[in-house]
């Protein structure tokens, strides 16, 4: 398998959430990401889905570079506190 993605679907919001989304390490780098992502647009934009939301991790500037790169934009950042 190539990818692997999880999401949830808003109707009410006309939006969805990709919770996890995963690219087989001998796949990265050849546009199976971009790809994968291409085609989830278009069958949530088949159901009147209008935005797709997610959440990249800090460490991992490869992902948010492709989110980017297809469109994406920043929207606000997450933060975290330990409490002792």
């Amino acid at each position: 398998m190539v990818w692997v993605y999880w999401y949830a679907v808003n109707k009410s919001a006309s939006s969805a959430f990709i919770y996890d989304f995963y690219i087989a390490d001998k796949f990265r780098s050849k546009g199976y990401g971009g790809g994968a992502v291409c085609a989830l647009e278009s069958t949530l934009a088949a159901g009147d889905i209008k935005r797709i939301n997610l959440r990249v991790a800090y460490d991992n500037p490869r992902a948010l570079a492709l989110y980017q790169k297809i469109g994406f934009a920043v929207t606000g950042l997450n933060m975290s506190k330990i409490i002792t």
